[in-house]
């Protein structure tokens, strides 16, 4: 397992501030009360270089601040106000790790059509603690937690770890065998009027 998912997977409660130089390739921010990525010169040139963003803690309901962040891996953003939407100016290819749990997802189709959208390259992802999310955490059943990671992992094809937990084959499966669309039958009344 690569080793920034190791340290992902241990949850990141507490995150040491480093500080920055030209060359860091890690920016924290955390518990800075912050709605957006700090918008100041110093902070856009590092953007570019940045391939860990850690906003944790903090009031950020959108994020489409990641337009500067070309290389970026790894997103935080643990603890915040995003929602099942959210806006986002472009695709970020580079991200392969995503980590939002404790926020305010409560549409789990809406959100996972923007992940995809925005963040086609997802590996991992965390959202626990999220409505959206149910798991033993927020009151949810083990049917519906079992479900939730059938769909996301249908809905997310590539995604290898949901929730610190890699997504098996079975559930993998399961999700298809639930979630995809059935082939439609038409009928002859309906060939007919296409032949028309």
């Amino acid at each position: 397992m690569p080793r920034i998912i190791k340290k992902l997977a241990r949850g990141l409660s507490k995150v040491r501030h480093r500080k920055m130089s030209k060359q860091s390739d890690e920016i924290l921010l955390t518990n800075k009360n912050l709605t957006s990525f700090p918008s100041n010169s110093n902070y856009s040139r590092l953007s570019r270089f940045c391939v860990l963003l850690d906003l944790s803690q903090n009031q950020i309901k959108h994020l489409d601040f990641l337009c500067g962040f070309s290389v970026l891996r790894t997103l935080i953003l643990d603890d915040n106000l995003v929602g099942s939407v959210f806006k986002c100016t472009q695709q970020t290819d580079s991200l392969q790790n995503l980590s939002i749990n404790r926020n305010q997802i409560t549409n789990l189709p809406v959100f996972l059509n923007n992940l995809k959208s925005f963040f086609p390259n997802l590996l991992w992802l965390s959202m626990m603690n999220n409505e959206a999310a149910p798991s033993y955490f927020n009151g949810g059943s083990k049917f519906e937690h079992n479900d939730y990671r059938m769909f996301v992992s249908f809905k997310l094809p590539e995604l290898l770890f949901l929730d610190c937990e890699k997504i098996s084959d079975e559930e993998r499966q399961q999700g298809v065998n639930r979630y995809s669309p059935r082939p439609r039958h038409t009928t002859m009344h309906e060939n007919l009027a296409y032949d028309s």
